[in-house]
């Protein structure tokens, strides 16, 4: 049990923790009322034909990827490079938890 004056910092903090949760919350919701106002400006000057157009894109290229996915993403890193330097990393990590454990310090 803590004295009177631990128990009243306390308090004050959780109120003061409260009224910065409520001020952010504000902040929040103003902004989403902006990004939303915002985005259907932006949708209203969109083409319905160029709005179609763009959702059938993006549909196929999600299919695709779904379909063909690990292929085409194997081709946009050097997978062999990344496992060589996980591999290293993995042994750097191994050494100094035995050497921790043993109780030297690399």
């Amino acid at each position: 049990m803590g004295t009177a004056l631990e128990r009243e910092w306390k308090r004050l903090l959780e109120k003061e923790e409260k009224m910065f949760r409520s001020a952010e919350n504000k902040k929040e919701m103003k902004l989403d009322g902006k990004i939303k106002e915002l985005t259907g400006k932006i949708e209203e000057k969109i083409p319905e034909k160029l709005s179609a157009a763009m959702d059938a894109a993006f549909y196929k290229a999600f299919i695709t990827m779904f379909e063909k996915g690990t292929g085409v993403i194997e081709k946009t890193f050097k997978g062999e490079e990344l496992q060589l330097e996980f591999q290293v990393n993995d042994f750097r990590v191994d050494k100094m938890h035995c050497s921790q454990v043993s109780g030297h310090v690399l």
